[in-house]
């Protein structure tokens, strides 16, 4: 992950370009939960030492729309700290 963040600030970070990581995200299906949070938790942090903008994506497998809940627990207090 270091290697290709190292390229978006190489390529464009550099030159002055800022860089909005737009929707990452990663499935629920046949993850192991705590690799899954590691996952989203290390993209968010990269994004933000690197002066990037994160945005979560969510296909409707971590937030419950209906009853505006997170299925993961402190999901999102990590995806923010």
């Amino acid at each position: 992950m270091e290697g290709q963040f190292e390229k978006l600030k190489t390529t464009f970070l550099d030159a002055d370009i800022p860089v909005i990581m737009g929707e990452f995200g990663c499935i629920i299906k046949d993850k192991d939960p705590d690799s899954r949070t590691l996952y989203l938790t290390s993209v968010a942090d990269y994004c933000r030492s690197y002066g990037i903008c994160p945005i979560f994506w969510d296909n409707g497998e971590e937030i419950d729309r209906t009853n505006l809940q997170w299925r993961t627990d402190s999901l999102a207090e990590q995806l923010v700290h």
